[in-house]
C-alpha cells in the first residue's frame, strides 16, 4: 500500500514541529526546565531515568545548593501535561529575548517526547499563549507553567 503524500508530510512535520502537541501522560524521554536570574541564582529540574533531579543554587554563594530527587506519579505527569497545554507552551516562540536588559531573569524549557522536541528560551521577555513575547514582567501563562512544574516536583517553582 502506498502512502499518500499529504499524510506522509503531515507525519514528518509532527516529528519536527516544535509546536506539535504535548504528550497526554507519562514522563518524556527528556525534560529540563531551568530558571535563573540576577540576585536570584538558579532552579533547575532535569529528568534522570524516571526521576526529576531538582537543584537550587544561591546567587550570592553558588556553593550553597539545595537538591532533591522526586519521582512523579502517572497522575502527576497527566496533570502536568494538561496544565502545560493550557499555558500554551507549544505556541510560545522559540525565543523571547530582550537584549536591552542585562541583569534580569530567564528560563529555558526542553522536552523530548514521541520523537518531537519542544525547546523554548526566555530572557527578560516572556511569552503568552497567543505566541507573542512581552516585556520584562513574567506573563500569567509563564507563571501558570511554573506552577505546573512546582506541582510536578512537589515544591514551589521557582522558589
Amino acid at each position: 500500500m502506498r502512502a499518500r503524500p499529504a499524510a506522509l508530510l503531515a507525519a514528518l512535520a509532527a516529528c519536527s514541529d516544535p509546536a506539535a502537541p504535548l504528550p497526554r501522560e507519562g514522563a518524556p524521554a527528556e525534560f529540563a526546565v531551568s530558571f535563573s536570574g540576577f540576585g536570584y541564582g538558579s532552579h533547575d529540574v532535569t529528568l534522570r531515568g524516571t526521576s526529576l533531579v531538582v537543584v537550587r543554587r544561591d546567587f550570592f554563594d553558588p556553593r550553597a545548593t539545595d537538591s532533591i530527587t522526586v519521582t512523579p506519579s502517572a497522575e502527576a505527569w497527566r496533570t502536568f501535561w494538561t496544565a502545560a497545554r493550557v499555558t500554551g507552551v507549544g505556541a510560545w516562540p522559540r525565543e523571547c529575548v530582550d537584549t536591552r536588559l542585562v541583569d534580569g531573569a530567564g528560563m529555558h524549557v526542553r522536552f523530548v517526547a514521541d520523537g518531537r522536541v519542544l525547546e523554548r528560551t526566555m530572557a527578560n521577555s516572556w511569552p503568552g499563549r497567543d505566541g507573542r513575547c512581552r516585556g520584562p514582567d513574567v506573563t500569567p501563562d509563564v507563571r501558570a507553567f511554573q506552577a505546573a512544574v512546582g506541582a510536578l516536583i512537589g515544591r514551589r517553582y521557582p522558589d
